[in-house]
């Protein structure tokens, strides 16, 4: 059994894998995914807002090739690690995250995520 869903396993509903995968990364390079995720943010109920962080280890082979874009992998006592921030509603729902490196502190990351939150 794998974990996670390598880019081969795709059901072939979602068409070529290879295809796929480039629209990913094409969306991800021109921010279109974070357009996409604030569009779906639609009346947050502010009553209550949360912040919480999560580790994810990231693969062995993620981090030393050469890249001009910070790839928001970082080491920590687990190996190479990223961190999601998020922000999050009185329901639990996201209101805005972000992803740095596993050895970024929640309480670094949340003076922006504060900044971030929509006004009431």
């Amino acid at each position: 059994m794998r974990v996670g869903c390598p880019w081969r396993d795709l059901p072939t509903a979602f068409g070529n894998w290879n295809a796929v995968y480039k629209r990913f990364n094409d969306w991800s390079r021109k921010e279109k995914l974070m357009g996409i995720f604030n569009a779906l943010v639609v009346d947050p109920d502010l009553e209550w807002e949360f912040i919480d962080g999560s580790i994810v280890k990231a693969h062995q082979h993620s981090s030393g090739a050469a890249c001009e874009q910070e790839t928001a992998i970082g080491k920590s006592v687990a190996g190479n690690t990223s961190k999601i921030h998020m922000a999050v509603d009185a329901c639990g729902l996201p209101i805005h995250f972000s992803v740095t490196g596993g050895e970024v502190h929640d309480c670094k990351e949340a003076p922006k995520l504060v900044a971030e939150l929509p006004k009431r």
